[in-house]
């Protein structure tokens, strides 16, 4: 494996990232500059998988279908945070079940994955936070190898009855 292919496919994700407006729609600037730069570093870490000694050479088209399911979780993201006022406790909950699916599919069996308990203390407690704490929170949770998880901030473990809700 060619360190330019490696670099090739690397831009090819992170262009996909810069050319979907969905993956930062309703978030401010200083929210969606940290989700852009964790994409680009997740684009480096799948690219490293995906070439690991062993691992047959990726195609541009499988290269891409990963550049557009890393868009797809990155999006997720942004719309558990940006909807979270506006959708009810089931759609999150299918919103986070999909996250999980999204980083399993690129990140392998060793994938980052939130727990039922995870999402619904996260669920109880995101209206104390603002959208860029949910957004680091979330991106530190997510990456791989990541170590703390949601409920290690104080604020997260405490179970809130207040959720802010309303269908859309």
């Amino acid at each position: 494996m060619s360190t330019d292919a490696a670099a090739r496919w690397v831009k090819q994700i992170e262009d996909t990232i810069g050319d979907s407006s969905k993956v930062r729609e309703g978030l401010q600037d200083n929210e969606a500059i940290p989700l852009i730069d964790w994409g680009a570093a997740q684009a480096q870490r799948i690219v490293q998988r995906i070439t690991a000694a062993g691992q047959p050479t990726p195609t541009e088209d499988q290269v891409g279908e990963l550049a557009y399911s890393l868009v797809r979780l990155m999006t997720r993201i942004t719309w558990v945070v940006v909807y979270r006022n506006k959708k009810d406790a089931a759609w999150l909950t299918r919103t986070f079940h999909t996250i999980n699916e999204l980083s399993q599919e690129l990140f392998g069996p060793n994938a980052p994955l939130l727990t039922e308990q995870e999402i619904a203390d996260w669920i109880a407690e995101h209206s104390k936070h603002t959208d860029g704490e949910l957004i680091q929170n979330l991106l530190a949770r997510l990456s791989p190898s990541a170590g703390p998880s949601l409920t290690d901030s104080p604020d997260l473990r405490k179970g809130s009855s207040s959720q802010g809700d309303e269908n859309p």
